[in-house]
C-alpha cells in the first residue's frame, strides 16, 4: 500500500506552461482524502514550491533546494542540511575563476552577484525574490541550502568533472537540465531527505512512491518502493524506474496515482 507519494515539479507534476490541470488536482485530492500523504521534491526554492503545493489544495511537505531543506506548508523547517559557509565560498571562487554564472540561496530568496540573462532562464526566479549581492568575495561567508551553476552543455560537463574532482568528497552534484548544475551537501539529495521525512512520518520505504523525469530524481526514484518515471523522462530515469507512465508530465502523475493509490 502506498502511504506517501513524492512528486518532482518541473517536467513531472507541471505541464510545459507550469500549470497543473484541474483533473490532476482532483485525482491527487481524492488520494489525499483516502489517506495518502504527498510531498513535493524539487530543486526550486520553498517560496516557489509552495505556490504549487497551494494549487493542489492538500497538506503537502516541500522537499526543496534538491533536498537542502524540508518545510511544512506553514513555512516551518522540518529538516535542513545546507552547504556550509566554507563550501559556498570555495564553490563561488571556482565559478568566478571559470567565468560561470551561479546562484546561492537563503531560506526565502535567490542570491546572485548580478541579474543577467542566465537569471531569467531559471523558472524559480520568476516566482521568488532575487537579491543582488555584488562581488560575492566581498560578502561575509554564509551557508546556502544549495548552489546552482549555469552554462552551455560543454562548459557544464567540464565544470561537473572539475567540481567532482575538487569537491566530490564534500558535495553532491547533478544536472537538472542540460544548462543547470545543482550542488548540495554530500549525502543531501531528494532521496535522502525523502527517506528521513518518511521515517519521521512512520512510513516504510516500500510504502513510498516517487515520481520524476530527470537525473536529479534518479536516487529518489530508485530508492522508493515504487519508482515512477513519467512518459517524457530521460532514458536513464526510465531504466531505473519500476513503472513508466504512458502519459507525460502532469497526466503521467495522475496515471501513476490512479494505478497505485486509487
Amino acid at each position: 500500500m502506498i502511504k506517501l507519494v513524492s512528486l518532482d515539479l518541473d517536467g513531472t507534476l507541471l505541464m510545459e506552461d507550469h500549470t497543473i490541470p484541474d483533473a490532476v488536482v482532483a485525482t491527487l485530492q481524492e488520494a489525499a482524502a483516502r489517506g495518502t500523504k504527498f510531498s513535493i521534491a524539487t530543486g526550486r526554492s520553498f517560496t516557489s514550491a509552495k505556490l504549487f503545493a497551494d494549487r493542489l489544495g492538500i497538506d503537502c511537505a516541500c522537499i526543496c533546494y534538491n533536498g537542502g531543506m524540508v518545510r511544512r506548508m506553514d513555512g516551518s523547517i522540518v529538516l535542513s542540511e545546507p552547504l556550509d559557509a566554507a563550501q559556498v565560498a570555495a564553490i563561488t571562487a571556482f565559478c568566478k575563476e571559470k567565468g560561470l554564472y551561479f546562484q546561492c540561496y537563503d531560506p526565502d530568496s535567490i542570491l546572485v552577484e548580478k541579474i543577467c540573462h542566465w537569471t531569467h532562464m531559471d523558472n524559480d526566479t520568476h516566482l521568488s525574490v532575487v537579491r543582488e549581492l555584488g562581488d560575492i568575495s566581498k560578502v561575509a561567508p554564509f551557508p546556502s541550502p544549495k548552489m546552482v551553476v549555469f552554462g552551455s552543455e560543454g562548459d557544464l560537463d567540464d565544470a561537473l568533472h572539475q567540481l567532482q574532482q575538487r569537491f566530490g568528497d564534500s558535495c553532491h552534484m547533478a544536472l537538472s537540465l542540460s544548462f543547470i548544475l545543482e550542488v548540495t551537501r554530500k549525502g543531501t539529495t531528494k532521496q535522502t531527505m525523502l527517506a528521513r521525512y518518511a521515517e519521521l512520518c512512520g512510513i516504510r520505504q516500500e510504502e513510498v512512491m516517487a515520481v520524476g523525469d530527470h537525473l536529479n530524481d534518479l536516487e529518489m526514484v530508485a530508492w522508493a518502493g515504487t519508482g515512477v518515471a513519467v512518459g517524457n523522462a530521460v532514458p536513464g530515469l526510465k531504466e531505473a524506474a519500476d513503472y513508466v507512465t504512458v502519459r507525460e508530465r502532469s497526466y503521467g502523475v495522475e496515471e501513476a496515482v490512479k494505478h497505485f493509490c486509487l
